[in-house]
């Protein structure tokens, strides 16, 4: 898997490890409407629905992994 910190910088909904760190102790990001609350939480096989991860930092910022 890869952690949760990773896809929130890999996606630019945080600039840097840190702020994606800081994020998520805030409680501001949830992977398919379900909170994350573990720095360092791994994302695996088993957080894919319908073939896709939807991440959420804020309530604003959205991204979607489609997994192929």
């Amino acid at each position: 898997g890869i952690s949760v910190v990773s896809l929130l910088v890999r996606a630019g909904l945080a600039p840097s490890n840190g702020d994606a760190k800081r994020l998520i102790q805030g409680g501001g990001v949830s992977i398919h409407d379900q909170r994350v609350d573990d720095i360092i939480r791994k994302v695996t096989t088993a957080d894919l629905h319908q073939r896709f991860i939807l991440l959420r930092a804020g309530k604003k910022k959205l991204y979607r992994f489609d997994a192929l």
